[in-house]
């Protein structure tokens, strides 16, 4: 009895770690669905995308010696369609680049608004709720298998709670990074086609 106890015990602790993950995407597509703040998330979503990108090529600390500019284009034209020509800049530095890269980032965003026009709202509710619920499926998968082994930790010397924690955080981190890259790139990069 006691150890059926301690199995049930472990389920709800894997059971809440789930609720809670599931309650925050949950709660995600209901204000998607109603409506509120889309624009402020995509625009949220599209800040921190900027500021990662910039972060992994253009390290602040760094000398200009270090910026991986090739990389950082290579980085910008896949993520937001846009590219720069920093070999036109006289003077290089971190804010030149965090600048010129912000100004791109947001022209493109405001080219695509206006390109899409009527149909700009309907595409930003669309494009999320489909991130969300693709990558959501994806993560429960990843979670399922982390499931599975997770009980072997226990031999390790680990407890396999806290170590199931630890991983369920992260992909969870991990989603909410591809939810965000995954909705930014379509928003950007989707052209309507007239039916001729």
């Amino acid at each position: 009895e006691g150890h059926n106890f301690d199995i049930r015990k472990h389920l709800l602790d894997y059971d809440n770690v789930m609720n809670q993950q599931r309650t925050i995407i949950y709660g995600m597509r209901k204000k998607i669905m109603e409506g509120k703040d889309v624009d402020k998330t995509i625009l949220d979503m599209m800040s921190d995308l900027t500021s990662d990108t910039l972060d992994l090529y253009v390290p602040d600390k760094a000398k200009a010696s270090d910026f991986n500019l090739d990389g950082l284009n290579m980085a910008l034209s896949a993520q937001f369609g846009v590219q720069i020509n920093f070999k036109s800049f006289p003077n290089i530095d971190s804010e030149i680049i965090t600048s010129s890269v912000g100004k791109a980032v947001k022209d493109a965003y405001d080219n695509q608004k206006r390109n899409l026009g009527p149909f700009w709202e309907q595409l930003q509710k669309m494009l999320l709720l489909q991130a969300i619920d693709l990558r959501w499926k994806e993560h429960l998968a990843r979670i399922d298998r982390i499931k599975e082994g997770i009980n072997l930790r226990g031999y390790a010397q680990k407890d396999p709670i806290i170590d199931y924690k630890k991983e369920a955080y992260i992909a969870f981190e991990a989603l909410h990074g591809v939810i965000k890259a995954d909705t930014i790139e379509k928003l950007l990069k989707v052209q309507i086609v007239n039916k001729e």
